[in-house]
Parts: C-alpha cells; sequence; structure tokens
C-alpha cells in the first residue's frame, strides 16, 4: 500500500469487529443469508467493504462501491449503534453518511465516472485491480474484450425470483380454492369453480412475469449507464439509432455546412475538396473519401451511399456491443418457467373437458386472455426498444448540453431527420435531395441484416417514415441512487 501516511486509520478498519461474538446471527451470516452469497464470498466482500470505508476516508472526494460492497455498507448502515458510535466516531473520527441520489441519467452519468475513479484509486492504493467478481469493470477499456455485460448476478436472482414465482403460482390459488370450495385437488372443482382458480393461476403468473421482465430491465439500464462511451461521434450515434441511411445524411449535413459540398441543378453533390481545412478533431467518416475526389467533381448521392460509405468507420464497439445484452437470454423453459407452468394447468383442464365431453369455451377464453397478456407485458418490456430508449435519452442529453456537435443544425438533422432542413434556407437543395433519395429499409451487411428489423421497427414507431444501484461516499457523506 502507497498511503503509509494512513497506516494507523487502515489497522483501525481491519481490526474493527463485524461479527460480534456474542449474536446469535453474526452480521457476516445475516449479510450472506439476505444475499444468498457462500460463506467465502461474503467474507470476501466484508475485506472490500473494508478497503472502500478506508478510500472513503482518504479521498478527498470520497468513493463509490460496487453492488456487493454497497449491499454490505446498507447492512451495516442498520447496525446503528456499531455503525454510528463504534465505527464512525471511535473506529473513523468522522461520519459517512448514505444519501440516495436524484435520480436521473446525468445523475447516473456522475455516479458512473465516479466509480471508474474509485477503482483507479483502489488500484494506486493497493496496488493491484480490484476484484471483478465484487467490483465490475464499468469502463469498456477497462474490461476484458470477452466480458460478460450483464451483471453476473443477474442470472442467478432471476432463476431464485422464478424459483419464488411458481412456489406462490402452485400454492396460493389451491390455498385460495380449498378456503372456499373445501376441495384441494383443483382438477376436482366443477367448471364454475375451475374457472374462478384459473383467474386467480392467471393473476399470480402475469404479476410474476411482469415483475421479472421489470428487474431484468432494470439491470440492463445499470449496464447501459456503466457502459455507455463517453466519447461517441453524432455519426455514430445516428447510425447506431437510425441505420446507414440517416448517418450518411448526416455527414452531408456536416460536409454541406463546412462548404465542402454543394448541389447542382442536376441533383448531384459538387464536391470542393481545397475548402477543407482540417479540424482538431475529424470524426465525419465521409471525409477520407472526399478529399480523394477531385475539385468540383460532381458525385451522385446512390454513389456516396455505396463507395465512400465504410461500415466499420460509422461503428463504435461499445455501442454496437450494447446489443449483446439485449441477446443474454436464458434456455426458453426457465425463461418463461411460471408462464408454462400457468398454460399447462388450463390446457389440462381443456383436455379433461374433451374426455368428458364437458364445455370448456370461457376457460378457453381465459387462456386467450393469459396469452395475450403476455404478449402485451413483452411487448411493454422489449429489451431492444429500451436499448434504443437509453441510447437516443443519451443523445438528447448531448443535444442539451451542446455536445452533440459543434453545429447545432447537424446534431438537429441526426435527431430528427430532413424535416430539419425544410425551414432552413441555405440546405433546402439539400432536403430536396434527401428526399430525392429517402431512407433505404433494405440492410446493407450480414451484421446490419441481424439488427434491421429491431432497428427497422423502432425506428418506424418513433419517427414515423420520413427516413425510411450506484452509491457515492464522500469524505463527511455519500450517496446511493437506492
Amino acid at each position: 500500500m502507497h498511503l503509509v501516511e494512513h497506516q494507523n486509520l487502515w489497522n483501525n478498519i481491519q481490526q474493527f469487529v463485524l461479527d460480534e461474538p456474542n449474536a446469535t446471527i453474526t452480521f457476516s451470516k445475516k449479510l450472506a443469508g439476505q444475499q444468498k452469497w457462500s460463506v467465502a464470498y461474503t467474507e470476501r466482500v466484508i475485506a472490500e467493504y473494508r478497503k472502500f470505508i478506508f478510500l472513503c476516508c482518504i479521498s478527498p472526494k470520497g468513493a463509490s462501491p460496487s453492488k456487493p460492497v454497497d449491499e454490505a455498507w446498507h447492512l451495516h448502515l442498520t447496525y446503528t449503534q456499531s455503525y454510528w458510535n463504534e465505527f464512525c466516531k471511535k473506529t473513523l473520527g468522522r461520519d459517512l453518511h448514505h444519501y440516495p441520489s436524484n435520480g436521473g441519467s446525468q445523475e447516473d452519468h456522475k455516479h458512473t465516472t465516479w466509480y471508474d475513479d474509485t477503482l483507479k484509486l483502489y488500484e494506486s492504493v493497493f496496488g493491484v485491480q480490484a476484484p471483478a467478481d465484487i467490483w465490475p469493470q464499468s469502463i469498456e477499456k477497462h474490461a476484458p474484450e470477452d466480458a460478460p455485460w450483464v451483471a453476473p448476478e443477474l442470472q442467478y436472482l432471476l432463476l431464485k425470483d422464478r424459483v419464488q414465482n411458481v412456489a406462490v403460482l402452485l400454492v396460493a390459488p389451491l390455498v385460495i380454492s380449498l378456503y372456499f370450495t373445501g376441495k384441494f385437488f383443483p382438477y376436482t372443482l366443477n367448471g364454475e369453480q375451475f374457472l374462478y382458480y384459473y383467474a386467480m393461476v392467471v393473476a399470480v403468473a402475469l404479476i410474476a412475469f411482469y415483475l421479472l421482465q421489470k428487474k431484468k430491465l432494470l439491470y440492463m439500464k445499470q449496464t447501459v449507464d456503466a457502459r455507455f462511451p463517453t466519447e461517441v461521434s453524432v455519426f455514430q450515434l445516428a447510425h447506431f439509432l437510425y441505420g446507414k441511411q440517416r448517418a450518411i445524411q448526416t455527414c452531408l449535413v456536416d460536409l454541406y455546412r463546412r462548404n465542402l459540398v454543394s448541389v447542382n441543378d442536376k441533383g448531384k453533390i459538387v464536391v470542393h475538396r481545397n475548402s477543407y481545412q482540417e479540424p482538431a478533431k475529424e470524426d465525419n467518416p465521409l471525409v477520407p473519401a472526399m478529399l480523394i475526389e477531385a475539385e468540383n467533381s460532381s458525385v451522385h448521392y446512390k454513389a456516396i451511399a455505396d463507395d465512400w460509405y465504410k461500415q466499420k468507420s460509422f461503428e463504435r464497439p461499445e455501442l454496437e456491443k450494447l446489443f449483446s445484452i439485449t441477446d443474454q437470454t436464458e434456455p426458453f423453459f426457465v425463461e418463461y418457467l411460471v408462464v408454462i407452468i400457468a398454460f399447462i394447468i388450463g390446457i389440462v383442464r381443456v383436455f379433461q373437458g374433451l374426455q368428458h365431453g364437458s364445455p370448456f369455451d370461457f376457460l378457453v377464453t381465459e387462456i386467450i386472455f393469459f396469452i395475450a397478456g403476455v404478449v402485451f407485458i413483452l411487448y411493454k418490456f422489449s429489451s431492444k426498444n429500451f436499448l434504443f430508449d437509453k441510447v437516443e435519452e443519451r443523445m438528447m442529453e448531448k443535444a442539451g448540453d451542446k455536445s452533440l456537435h459543434s453545429d447545432e443544425v447537424v446534431g438537429d438533422f441526426a435527431l430528427n431527420g430532413k424535416t430539419v432542413l425544410d425551414w432552413l434556407p441555405k440546405v433546402l437543395m439539400l432536403g430536396t435531395l434527401f428526399a430525392t433519395f429517402p431512407v433505404i429499409r433494405a440492410p446493407a451487411t450480414a451484421a446490419e441484416r441481424t439488427l434491421s428489423p429491431y432497428r427497422g421497427d423502432y425506428r418506424d414507431k418513433r419517427w414515423g417514415n420520413d427516413d425510411a444501484g450506484d452509491s457515492t461516499c464522500g469524505s463527511d457523506s455519500c450517496g446511493s441512487s437506492d
């Protein structure tokens, strides 16, 4: 450890007793039980919690914990005498408060940056990188190429919830049915009684499925917030959100505004390469191809889309990799376990009705209603639409703080398409050109074909066819997004 001047503080934190010897359930056992962690993992989290507290104390701007460390912190706060008196006052000599954040994307971004700084401080102080299974990396350049982007504990937590939901699904309707009918086995109920029973099954299954989908998107939000690239161009965002043609047209608007291209009366784009002055940072992907063209040469828009366009130059790997978190799914039977069980309960009764010649029209109606409810929840909580919403939200934030592009017209066009140009006489000819060559929906590459169905549906829905737990800790205060 490099900061030897704080050795006494570190020794005091290390020696502080969290597990009271006379306690019936010790701190570590309670933490392990609440979080469903192994004893060994819990001990490691507590060790990292001590390091986090130390970083809070020695850093002028504090530190931000990982989720496992934050869970240990939360639990310690419930031991009010131990935390505030024995730990803060007598061991640390200061109070460390835990305040919730104000929420929102800007607050999330601030906490993400703070967390990244904490990881750097951790390495500089302790001489090693923070263990990834307790302190997951939140910046792409610090993470291995094949590192999963969804929190590793998500699958376990979802599976735990599914087991609990199945237990409730099987037990609750049975108990209620037994109370009112005196019959425990549902298939001995008469027709009307079973309809009421199955209505309860459907309600429990839909609520459980809804809560599971909601939790999945919550983890996705945390991952997107942590992994969103800090340096991304307006052209890359337009390409990711709205596809190839919007990105190309955004580039042309930029070139037009810089007097590097114009439009002639034949509807072709004229190149003025001699007017090019290299900026401090050139991020327009079409510039290299434009500079190859002869001065005052004319180029058809389709040739630009076919020849100037290089997909890799428009892509930001961190953005494209965000799709990986929408594709990390569990086996079908596991993911839809509660739905399958509820469906089977109804279908078995239908076959029972067929066997005995009993009517089952109302039951089939309930099953159809159930399936419709599941489909609605899947649509409402579409991970791909959610991903686009989050990225677009970040894009709009950049537009709002003027960091999307130095020319507001270019940023507005990237967000809103050619309708922006209809009100600007100086670029009206360019808008007319884009109207002649609207956005082409057909994907150009195999990768784009894979993503196109989701992107196309999303763009149609949002824009029409015009373009055919973070926490922080300061030396005397802390915050959390809980």
